[in-house]
Formats: structure tokens, sequence, C-alpha cells
């Protein structure tokens, strides 16, 4: 009996249990970072809008998604509705809910598509867009769209003040991280090896840069310099941990932490969004540069490159201003 299917569902599984996980845990950090209660039941409905939208999306079989990958697209539909209504955990459930419609239809949908497909392909590279985890639904799309409801909503920025409880969310994240981007290869191999690697050193590497960033500038260090600066290196991971050897790995880790300690204060939301657009699109971007025998240092040729740079100022343009105008549109009147 062949066991390539089973391996092949199994670690399908595994990326659906680990982006679901992302859910509650990035939740509970906005909750804790903000100093307000969870709101469980709107997570919830938020995240299964964003699922649902998706599931029906990639049901037609227009996404061009290959089978491997339905789950974990529905999966990462979930997590893309969390991010993108960061900044609405006060508003009323219905708005958000319209909030998730739109923006799953008409952004999340195509570049999950775009990235787990080789349509895009500009500068005819033959790679398509590379982004191992499909990160840029949510570190560019997801963070951009709850940057532009914010700007519109003038949310009054709250100091954050994590305690050492945090650490264990931030870990919690690290490990359901894990568990998407191993299960994502859909296989066991050499890459499932490095994938791991660079999963454990870059959020590490990260954490490092930010901490002296924040010693250096502040004298002194906090939980939230290190929980951050995890996030950042994790968001980076999300899209790079296949492509890069282990040395330029904790590089593009270092830079990444170096970029989030440089945040500004302004608030939980605007401080979890900018990490993760950060990070993560320093990340994407850098891909472009240093990935391993197709990027601009091992070949010369920058069409990758340009790609990369390109998907990243497309989408998140696009997403900043649609999260804006619609929330420009559904926005209580005074």
């Amino acid at each position: 009996m062949d066991a390539a299917p089973l391996v092949t569902a199994t670690l399908s599984a595994l990326s659906v249990v680990g982006i679901l996980a992302l859910v509650p845990l990035l939740g509970l950090l906005r909750a804790r970072s903000a100093g307000e209660p969870l709101q469980p039941r709107v997570l919830l409905t938020v995240a299964a809008t964003g699922a649902a939208v998706t599931a029906i999306a990639v049901a037609t079989g227009l996404t061009g998604i290959a089978a491997p990958f339905l789950a974990p697209a529905i999966a990462l539909g979930a997590l893309f509705a969390t991010v993108a209504t960061l900044g609405l955990t006060a508003a009323p459930l219905a708005r958000q809910i319209v909030v998730v419609f739109v923006l799953t239809i008409v952004v999340f949908v195509p570049v999950v598509s775009v990235v787990l497909t080789l349509w895009w392909d500009p500068f005819a590279t033959g790679l398509g867009y590379l982004d191992y985890g499909v990160s840029v639904p949510i570190v560019v799309a997801a963070a951009c769209a709850a940057l532009g409801t914010l700007v519109i909503a003038r949310v009054r920025p709250v100091q954050i003040h994590l305690g050492w409880g945090a650490l264990g969310v931030i870990c919690g994240i690290w490990a359901a991280t894990l568990a998407w981007l191993v299960g994502f290869e859909l296989a066991v191999d050499e890459v499932t090896a490095l994938v791991v690697v660079n999963g454990l050193i870059m959020p590490a590497a990260a954490v490092a840069t930010s901490a002296l960033v924040e010693r250096v500038r502040h004298r002194r260090n906090t939980v939230a310099g290190v929980v951050f600066g995890a996030l950042g290196g994790l968001a980076a991971a999300a899209a790079t941990a296949a492509y890069l050897i282990t040395s330029v790995a904790v590089v593009v880790g270092l830079v990444a932490g170096m970029l989030v300690a440089f945040l500004p204060e302004t608030g939980a939301a605007r401080r979890i969004a900018l990490t993760l657009l950060v990070g993560g699109g320093s990340g994407i971007l850098l891909l472009g540069l240093v990935a391993r025998d197709v990027s601009f240092i091992y070949t010369g040729q920058p069409e990758v490159l340009f790609g990369q740079v390109l998907a990243v100022v497309l989408v998140g343009g696009a997403s900043f201003g649609l999260g804006a105008l619609l929330w420009l549109a559904l926005r209580p009147r005074r």
C-alpha cells in the first residue's frame, strides 16, 4: 500500500491545525497587549466567516489550487479574517462580518490563488511567486487591511504592557507556526529539516536584535520587546524558511528583528499588524535577493526580485485602500 497519500493528508491536517491555532493565539496576544478581555464569540465568528467564504470560493474550482492545499487555504481564510479585523474588535459584529466578507472575496482569494499556483509570473521567471508558507495573504494583505481600517477608525493608542504570561502566548504562536510550515511541505524530506531549523533559528535571531536595539534605545528590555521580536521573526520565516540556507536565514531573522524594534508604540492592533507587515514583508522582499539558487545573488538576474517587490506593493496598497474605504463606509456615524 502506498503510504504517500496518507503522509500528505496527515501533513495537510497538521498545517491546518497550526494555522487554526494561530487564530485564538493572535486574538489573545491582541487582547493582552490592549489590556482587554478576549471576546471568543466574536473572534470565532469572524474567523469562521473568512473560512466559509474561502471554502465556497475554492469549491468552485476557479482558484486552481491543488487538492492537498485546499484545507490549508480554507484555514488561512480564517487567519486572514482574524488579522484583517485586529482594529475592529470593539465594532459591531455585523460590520466586522461585512468587512471580512468583502476583503476575503476581493483580496484573500485572489492572493492565495496567486501564491499557490504559477499564473503570477510577470517577468517570465517560470517560478511563480516565492512564498513558502503562503504568508503574503496574512503578513501583507491582512496586516495592511487592518492598518487601513485603523487609519479611518482613529483608535486611540494605548501603551502596551505585557506580563510574563505573554511569553507563553508567543511560544504557542511559535509552535503553531512551525506546525503550519512543516505541514505545508506535504512530504517528509530534506526540506522539512531545513524548515524546522530555520523556523527555530530565525525568530531567535530576531529576538536577539530586537532586544539589543531596545537596550540601546531605552536602556532596558521588556517582555513586549521579546514578544514582538519573535513575532516579526516568525512572520519572516513563514515565507522564507524553505528557501534560505541556514546562515542566510539567520541574517534575515536579524534584519527582521532590528526593523521591528524600531516600530513606534502605537497600540495593540497597530503594533501587531505593523510587526507582521515589517517582519514578514522584509523576509518576502529579501527572498528576491537571497533565496537559494533562484535569487539575484545566486543568478545575477533581477526578475525574481522585481516580482517579489511588485506583488508586495500591489497587494499591500490594494488591501490598505480597500480596508480604509470599507470602514469609511461602514463606521458608525456620530
